[in-house]
């Protein structure tokens, strides 16, 4: 079960030999209204949730299939709702290199490939996931490969394409950059280098809408990653990430 803030349970739902996860969202106080997020979150609840979803899925991401969805109301606000969705026969990114002794060259590569694409499909169907860590991301192996599936969708949210949106991008990805980080020091597997990073930009930028300058995209987001290290009190860790330019950036 999960209870953090107290504003959320998440629960095991086993039915006819097979998984379900319920994840209940449940009173909100009233000073979550100054906060936008929590704002929409009041009026839908595990609604918006679903709807993001299935949304997702529409674009070909791959998601916790969502099942349904019901909230209760007490007047305007949502006070509880659930969302229901299939269990995932899989395991989280952070959890697998947690677990495994030594990942392959191919499979690093592999991994970096999905996510570059995940994230070049996001931004161009104008969402932006502002709260992405390894955590959300599950592997899911099938016949010697695998998939990359999305669990948590509390944190994305969809930006019209008519709103100037590339700088709030970028502070998406330092605030994943940093996150990664962190996973591989927890994890203690070898950081990410500059020719890894290159090769996930090289795909995201195969696919990104965006007509930009990749050399000054790339900076923007290590001086964003930097500068969220920095916030978090992990300035220690710039220093193992070789692939930061943090001399000239801090």
């Amino acid at each position: 079960m999960d209870n953090k803030k107290k504003l959320r349970q998440v629960f095991k739902l086993e039915i006819n030999n097979k998984s379900y996860y319920v994840k209940r969202l449940f009173k909100k106080r009233f000073r979550y209204l100054f906060n936008f997020n929590s704002f929409k979150k009041l009026f839908k609840g595990g609604i918006r949730s679903f709807r993001t979803l299935k949304k997702l899925e529409a674009i070909g991401i791959s998601v916790a299939k969502p099942i349904f969805a019901v909230v209760y109301r007490r007047g305007t606000f949502i006070f509880d709702s659930l969302l229901v969705t299939e269990e995932v026969k899989s395991i989280s990114i952070y959890n697998y290199l947690r677990q495994t002794e030594k990942i392959t060259f191919q499979m690093r590569k592999e991994m970096i490939l999905k996510l570059a694409k995940f994230w070049a499909k996001l931004f161009n169907n104008s969402f932006l996931f502002k709260d992405a860590h390894l955590d959300n991301f599950l592997l899911n192996f099938k016949e010697g490969s695998f998939n990359i599936v999305l669990v948590d969708v509390d944190a994305i949210s969809f930006n019209p394409k008519f709103l100037p949106s590339s700088r709030i991008e970028i502070k998406t990805l330092a605030r994943f950059g940093a996150s990664v980080i962190e996973a591989l020091v927890d994890t203690g597997i070898p950081m990410i280098n500059k020719r890894e990073i290159a090769t996930f930009y090289q795909e995201f930028f195969n696919r990104y809408y965006r007509k930009v300058d990749p050399k000054e995209y790339l900076a923007k987001v290590n001086k964003a990653i930097i500068e969220k290290l920095i916030d978090r009190d992990k300035r220690d860790l710039i220093n193992k990430a070789e692939f930061l330019d943090y001399q000239n950036q801090i």
